[in-house]
Parts: structure tokens; sequence; C-alpha cells
């Protein structure tokens, strides 16, 4: 009788442990920071004030601390405070752009659920580049009370007219409407106008006018965002997050640096994208609306489509966009008319095929681009700018060999061919250690600065294979130099002859032990003091030697590319080729025709490059690259949409 008692007590201990527990767990995975990677999408609030054609929209479903706690809760121990501080920095730099102090006028009453937003003109009138939308903006603030809104409204205007700013109030649509010129002592004038909704949404625009026109369409549902078709299954779609945004082609132009094309048939009509946290990475996924297609022309597949693209567009390795970015086209050549983008026709990739490719490749890497039927990509006007940057950012992203230019210029030296006329004086060639040019004075051990004079075709060659190869591609790269990796006849070699030899390089046999493969060469004479020019001879004194643009190596039902021959030597499956490859498998896109990883220094270089992450930056006062580790991306084709994924690691 007395282990009944005894049972009971263990039995109401076990109990209360576990409710304890669960409410533990509740407490963190429901109203914890770590409930901000699980909130699941649904119509904000504020799209009712936002018009249906807005440029850019982005929904925040968070309140101002509730990132911050999430940051220093997924953080390694020796980053926490940072990592709060950078994305503390990052959100008071945000209101403080739209002339608000987090702390002192929103931290006691911001709740869940802030929007930005940036009007077109209503007039039609484009921006200026890199400029202000002259439509304006507005900044929705949800509240935790009726009171709290008041009283920021109130404490807003009151200290804003102590600055000299003359208020004008009025009533639109039923709303009172406060409008002023003016700014806080020391700040630059601006126009504000501002309302308060239901007593717990501020809205804060920057004008009278912009703030009736988010009135008047709140009014019709067909020019809200809020009641667009489809909205809230686009949602569903894309699950959970964080953020939401909704980006129209103006924006994607001006704001995200995609280039569009100018045929309307080929223009996307919106980007709708989600931002979620994952532990230390931040995922963005998106759907690319494209132009439903119609009729007759909706019936032209993908491949059929022919864009002329000249036999000399090797000659052009360097653009004015920068180093190691492909020149477009010459435009000169008549071009024929692209049809729709149909994102059916874009052909999935073989997971097979790319397991094959990925097994082969050898050395360190920091990037990995992996193109289904690239010469397809490249002739569609949307998605050519971004095969071609990452085609160039990928073969650039490693360190280039001593003595190499930017544009790939002299990474190697062989002996000239056999039949090469000797020059007098010639001293005999072959390679120095790392490319470096022995026979230059001005170079002495360990001088790593490029030689000057004109590139040689060798780093737009990724980009001429590209541009021929229907099957499957894989460019990787790292500090021995970038690698492709293709179908043995994908593109055949004959196909690369013509532009190539208009560059004057030659194709040869080499046998290096018991590999045989095809490189491609040109003749060049350097001069004692560094001179060099192409010809069939030298003068007296000069060195006869002939760099190496490229070699080939087929082996089995692939054939392997690269730079330089370091790379035949270097051993597989590296600690950093695992780690691009688990950044591949972790997109779990494996059909996807683009998909790309880079590791921390060349996602950097690429971010540091990009408009809003400069934006970002700025507002965070800076250090905002030191945590990332990586970035991947993927897109890939759903119906008559482009599924854009994108994973930025940060720090481990």
């Amino acid at each position: 009788m007395k282990g009944r008692p005894f049972l009971a007590v263990v039995l109401a201990v076990v109990l209360l442990t576990f409710s304890l527990g669960l409410g533990g767990w509740w407490l963190i995975g429901q109203r914890g920071p770590l409930q901000l990677a699980h909130h699941a999408l649904t119509i904000p609030r504020a799209a009712r004030f936002v018009p249906a054609q807005a440029p850019l929209s982005l929904y925040w479903f968070s309140d101002g601390e509730q990132p911050v706690a999430y940051a220093r809760a997924v953080a390694p121990a020796r980053q926490r405070r940072p990592a709060a501080d950078g994305i503390a920095r990052l959100r008071d730099g945000a209101f403080a752009a739209a002339g608000l102090d987090y702390h002192d006028e929103l931290s006691q009453w911001l709740a869940p659920g802030t929007a930005l937003v940036l009007f077109d003109d209503p007039a039609g009138e484009q921006p200026a580049a890199g400029g202000l939308p002259s439509g304006g903006w507005l900044l929705a603030l949800a509240s935790r009370d009726d009171e709290g809104a008041r009283r920021f409204l109130q404490r807003f205007w009151q200290t804003r007219s102590l600055a000299g700013t003359d208020l004008q109030v009025s009533s639109y649509r039923g709303m009172g409407l406060i409008s002023g010129r003016g700014a806080l002592v020391g700040s630059r004038s601006v126009p504000l106008a501002t309302a308060l909704v239901e007593d717990d949404l501020v809205l804060i625009a920057s004008g009278r006018g912009v703030l009736e026109r988010a009135l008047d369409v709140s009014q019709i549902a067909e020019l809200n965002q809020a009641s667009q078709p489809g909205l809230q299954e686009q949602l569903d779609q894309l699950g959970e997050g964080a953020a939401l945004l909704l980006a129209r082609p103006q924006a994607l132009e001006q704001w995200l640096g995609w280039p569009l094309p100018a045929a309307a048939a080929q223009r996307p009509t919106q980007l709708l994208a989600s931002l979620r946290p994952e532990g230390r990475t931040l995922l963005l996924h998106g759907h690319l609306q494209l132009p439903a297609p119609s009729g007759a022309i909706a019936a032209v597949s993908l491949a059929p489509v022919v864009t002329r693209v000249p036999s000399d567009t090797l000659a052009a390795s360097e653009s004015p966009a920068g180093p190691g970015t492909p020149a477009p086209p010459n435009t000169q050549e008549p071009l024929l008319q692209p049809p729709p983008l149909d994102a059916s026709s874009l052909q999935p990739a073989d997971p097979v095929q790319q397991q094959q490719l990925l097994a082969g490749l050898r050395g360190q890497l920091t990037s990995l681009l992996l193109l289904q039927d690239p010469a397809a990509q490249l002739r569609q006007p949307l998605l050519q700018p971004l095969v071609q940057r990452a085609l160039a950012r990928t073969t650039a992203s490693g360190p280039l060999p001593v003595g190499a230019a930017p544009g790939g210029d002299g990474a190697e030296t062989m002996a000239p061919a056999a039949d090469a006329a000797p020059a007098a004086g010639r001293k005999r060639p072959g390679s120095s250690r790392q490319g470096r040019d022995v026979d230059d004075p001005r170079r002495g051990a360990g001088d790593q600065r490029p030689l000057s004079g004109p590139r040689s075709a060798a780093g737009a060659f990724p980009l001429l294979v590209a541009q021929r190869a229907a099957g499957p591609l894989l460019v990787a790269a790292g500090p021995a130099g970038w690698q492709l990796g293709t179908a043995r006849d994908q593109p055949a070699p004959e196909l690369l002859e013509p532009a190539l030899a208009a560059q004057g390089l030659i194709q040869a046999p080499l046998e290096l032990g018991d590999r045989s493969l095809q490189v491609w060469t040109r003749l060049e004479s350097r001069g004692q003091r560094g001179g060099k020019g192409v010809g069939k001879g030298g003068a007296a004194g000069d060195t006869l030697q002939a760099p190496l643009a490229a070699w080939r190596q087929a082996s089995g039902s692939l054939a392997w590319w690269g730079r330089n021959l370091a790379v035949l030597d270097q051993p597989a499956a590296s600690r950093g080729s695992q780690e691009l490859q688990a950044a591949l498998q972790a997109l779990d896109h494996a059909e996807a025709p683009l998909q790309w990883v880079l590791s921390a220094v060349p996602s950097r270089q690429l971010l540091r490059a990009w408009q809003p992450w400069q934006l970002l930056s700025a507002l965070a006062g800076g250090g905002l690259d030191d945590a990332v580790r990586g970035l991947a991306v993927a897109l890939e084709p759903e119906g008559h949409t482009l599924h854009l994924q994108a994973r930025l690691s940060f720090e481990r």
C-alpha cells in the first residue's frame, strides 16, 4: 500500500516536468526569436494601401527587436554580440533613412508588420540613373496598441514643429492628414505626410500626394495589391518567410541590378520573393513571372531560337563593365527577334550527368557553375546577362597565376611548334614557376605585377565553349585556374576553330605521360625588356614563346578543358570541392538548368558590386561582408515562371 503514494508522486513529477518542457518549447518555438524562421506568409495588411503596379514593395513580418534576438541566438558564441550589433545597426540605419529614430520614437510601440513601398511617377517620367523614384515612397508601421501610435504622431510632429516645420492639418477620404516640409535641426528639409488608420497603423509618406494615392487605392480593390487575384495562392507556394518582396520590371533593373531585354515579350512581369532565415543562412525563394505565351508564338521551342553570335566575340575578353566580363555580341550583325521566353522549354538538368562531372573535378575550388544547354540560355535576352556574369565571375574568382593579367594573359608558356622559324639569338623557351616570365629583367623573385600589353583570348575561352555547348557544362575555378567539364562532343573542338584561328590561336596535340591533350597556343616574341609582339620571327635577342591559351582532354564520355596544365596534377575531392558540392545539395534543385555556388571570397566580391548590398552596407555603416561564408543560386522553370532560390551563408 505504501508503493501507491510513491508512484503517484513520481507520476506527478513526470507530468510537471513534461508540462514545463512543453511550455518552454512553446515560448521558444512559437513566441521566441526562432519563430522568425517559421512565419506563414499571408497578404500583409499594409498591401491594401499599395498600388497594384508599385515598382517595389517590401513587407517585414516582425518587430524591430526580433531580428536582433534571432541573430544573437543562432550566431557562434564568439560572434553573438557582433552579429546582434550588425543587425541592430542595419535596423537603425533603415529607419534613419526615413528620418526616424528607432530607439527614441519607435521601440516602445512598434509591432510586427512594417512595409516600405516605392511609388512610380504618375506622369510616367523615368527617374534619373541611381536616383530615387520621382513617385516617392510610403512607410507603414503597425502599433501594439492605439495609444502607442497616437503618442508617436503627437511627438513626431511636435518635435518637427519646434524645429521650424510648417504643419498642415486636413482631411481626406474621412481621415486626418498631417503634412509639412521640414526636418530636425541639422537635417535636410524633405516633405512628409502622415495618417493614422484604425488607430494602430501609421502611414508615413514622402509627401501629401503620395499619401493621398495610397488612400485612393485602398478604396478600390482592383487598384491595390491586397486584392490582386491569385496572390494568396502564390504566397502559399512560397510557404514561410520573415519578409516579402514584390518587384516590377523597372525595380528589377534600377534597384536589383538585373538588365532586362527591351522586347516586352521577353520581360518578366514581376518578381515575388520571400526572405527566411534558416540558422546562419538567409534563404530567398522567388518566382519570376513571365509573360504568358499566346497563339502560334507559344508553340515555338527554345531550342530553334537563333541569335547570330559573331565569331569575333572572343576578341573582346574585356568590356567596360569590368575585368573578366564578356562583351556583348556585335550588334552590327543581324539578329532574329526571339520569341517569348517559355520557362517550360528550358531543359532540366540530368542529376546523373552532373554527378559524373562533379566527380571529375580536381584541386581546391572557390566556385562552381552548372549550366544545362548554355548555348540556348545565352540566346535568350532575359538569361544572357545572368549567364555571362556567372561565367565571368566564376572563371575570375580564383587567384590568377603570377604574371597573369586579369584577362588571362600568360599563365603558362609552352615550347613553340616544331615548324616555327627560330629567331636569331632565341633563348630556349620553357615554363617558369607559376608562369613568371624569367626573361623579363623587371621581375625579381616573387614579383607578382602583371606584364603590360594586350591580353590574350584565353579570358573569353569559357564563354566561347558555352556559346557552342548544347549539353551540360560545369565551370569551376580555384587557385590553379578555371576548368570546364562537358559532354565529349558538346561542343566538338572543330566548332571552336574559326573563332580561335581569328585570334591567331593554333591547335596542336600534346602528350604528357599517358595523357593525350589538345592545346591552343599562339606564337609570340618577347624582347629582353619584356616587350611582346606576335610575329613569325623575332629580332636579335628576342625570345620566341607560345603561351598556352587552353587545353582539352577527352576522358570517356566527358571532355575536360582548362587554362593551366597544373590543374591536371591536382588531387581530386579536396575539402573546398566537397564544401561547394554540399552547398549545391543544400539548394535541393538538382534539375535546375542553372546552379551556381561560391565560397567566401568570391561571394564577398560579387556582393560588393551589387547595388542592393551596397545600400544595405551603407545603412549598417559597413561590416556586412566580413560574416559572409558563401552564396548559392539556382534558377529552375515552373510552369510560366522561373523559380529563383538563393542561399547566403554567414559565419559558422
